[in-house]
């Protein structure tokens, strides 16, 4: 004879206290936890989801990113004749190759409404139009795309960089940085890239105000993956320019294995927690469980069998995990989306179905595992001393 599902609800509802008390410890366990796999995920699919798959990024020889490549301008001229390089599609360009020179700089950014000496560390892109073919996530919500004259265009996560609210830069407002005042002229989203994070201007501008004579990178666009292959073989082997190229996706996915540290630290955090709500499940339901041994006992007397008895305890403390689980990712839902300031940019939280199927996985690990010791306990008590109190 199996006891019913209805036995345990009652039994959570006359044990009130206990149950909160359960289900509030699991689900804060839960979207802590919940909050560091989002957070981890957030900063890999930053990365991974900035690179097209038929980019090319070349770097001067021996540099391994952007801020520390310094390419001579004549090299544009030399790699947009090869071969292999697709043509630009839009009409002002009419068939030019797409090879996009860029130049990528941290600088001090202060809005205009902020005081002296408030600036913070933006990140700066300076391209010519042909760029927008190339990052063709790049969009433009409001305004339009910077030209000649000290323009800029923000992504929607430049203010969060900087550490200001969301819609702190807004079309027609200035900003400064370089020495010079700049107008903000549009602003655009590129979401899960870290181009999202960026402000973008025209080249020649940015180049003059800091200095610059060389390009950061060249980006090209390959006409399929076979011309791809053709592009960085040649790159690799030419002398009349030296250079290092990455396939895009490639150089992104390396600046996320730079965060490794991160998520190793996300998921350690994540352990602790869960560590913790098992602990606490554990003390929870032996309390529980050890005070009512004489009732199981009874419900041996009166017919059902052990095993039944202590499947149905189980079931009602992985209920009650269940419950704090889907309340904590709940909660956590609220995070979803959410903006996140890194010294590298800046990210969304990513609470989607995988992020809380884990952690109501861990909801049920925490009710299996914090009923599993307590009830093999019970297990080996006789009935005579159960009904004793022993």
């Amino acid at each position: 004879m199996k006891l019913p599902l209805k036995y345990n609800l009652q039994s959570m509802g006359q044990r009130k206290l206990r149950s909160l008390l359960t289900i509030l410890g699991v689900g804060l366990s839960i979207f802590l936890a919940v909050m560091m796999i989002g957070l981890s995920r957030g900063l890999v699919a930053t990365n991974l989801n900035s690179g097209n798959p038929l980019n090319v990024i070349v770097l001067s020889k021996g540099a391994d990113s952007m801020e520390f490549s310094a390419l001579d301008p004549e090299a544009l001229h030399l790699l947009g004749s090869m071969s292999g390089i697709a043509p630009s599609q839009m009409e002002a360009l009419a068939g030019q190759a797409l090879a996009s020179p860029e130049v990528y700089i941290t600088s001090l950014v202060r809005p205009e409404s902020a005081p002296a000496g408030t600036e913070s560390l933006g990140l700066i892109h300076g391209a010519y139009p042909i760029a927008y073919e190339l990052h063709e996530n790049i969009r433009v919500i409001e305004g339009k795309l910077p030209e000649r004259g000290f323009q800029v265009m923000v992504g929607k996560l430049a203010a969060t960089k900087l550490g200001l609210p969301e819609d702190a830069l807004p079309v027609g407002s200035q900003i400064h940085f370089e020495g010079q005042a700049w107008d903000v002229v549009g602003r655009f989203e590129a979401p899960g890239t870290v181009f999202e994070s960026e402000i973008w201007t025209n080249l020649d501008d940015l180049m003059t105000t800091s200095k610059r004579e060389d390009y950061s990178a060249i980006v090209i666009r390959g006409t399929d993956p076979k011309a791809l292959e053709d592009i960085k073989f040649e790159l690799d082997t030419r002398t009349d320019v030296r250079t290092t190229s990455f396939l895009e996706r490639d150089y992104y996915a390396a600046i996320g294995e730079r965060l490794k540290p991160v998520q190793v630290v996300s998921w350690v955090m994540t352990c602790i927690l869960v560590l913790g709500g098992l602990m606490a499940g554990m003390n929870t339901m032996f309390n529980s469980i050890a005070g009512r041994v004489r009732e199981m006992m009874v419900l041996l007397v009166v017919g059902y069998k052990r095993r039944s008895v202590l499947l149905s305890f189980m079931l009602e403390s992985v209920l009650l995990c269940l419950i704090g689980g889907l309340l904590g990712g709940a909660a956590g839902l609220l995070l979803n989306g959410l903006p996140m300031r890194v010294p590298m940019g800046a990210f969304r939280f990513i609470i989607d179905p995988l992020t809380m199927g884990i952690g109501l996985s861990l909801a049920l690990l925490i009710g299996l595992l914090g009923a599993l010791v307590p009830v093999v306990s019970v297990q080996r008590i006789s009935i005579v001393d159960g009904l004793k109190g022993r």
